[in-house]
């Protein structure tokens, strides 16, 4: 928190965790580690990789037949590639840059984009937030 104070920026107004966002009654942990900046109206939440895989304690089994496509559907509906990104890497790898108005992501992710390049090049965002 000093170092925000010393560079003179905004309390932030959402603090993402991997735990200690949850409580039955009072502040949890973190928000009693961060109690200025919750005075000051920060909130603090899970972040999404961590409340996809909380889904893996209600599934059974990795072994089941659709537990990967369950989980691909759940990071489907909530995340997203960053759309700046992934007009950067398309304009790399147009050949013609016109053409590639005309194609879909989904298409470019597909046909013109490996998954190597997804994986470093694209960020994911969460829809909605």
């Amino acid at each position: 928190m000093e170092r925000f104070r010393l560079a003179n920026q905004p309390v932030p107004e959402i603090l993402y965790v991997d735990r200690g966002c949850c409580r039955a009654q009072g502040p949890t942990t973190v928000e009693t580690l961060f109690q200025p900046w919750v005075d000051n109206g920060m909130v603090v939440r899970l972040d999404i990789f961590h409340w996809i895989h909380r889904f893996d304690a209600t599934i059974w089994t990795e072994s089941h037949c659709k537990y990967a496509m369950f989980k691909s559907a759940l990071a489907g509906i909530v995340l997203a590639y960053n759309r700046s990104d992934l007009e950067l890497i398309k304009g790399v790898r147009a050949k013609d840059p016109a053409t590639m108005k005309s194609v879909s992501d989904e298409d470019v992710v597909c046909c013109y984009v490996s998954r190597e390049q997804l994986k470093h090049h694209v960020r994911w965002v969460t829809l909605g937030a």
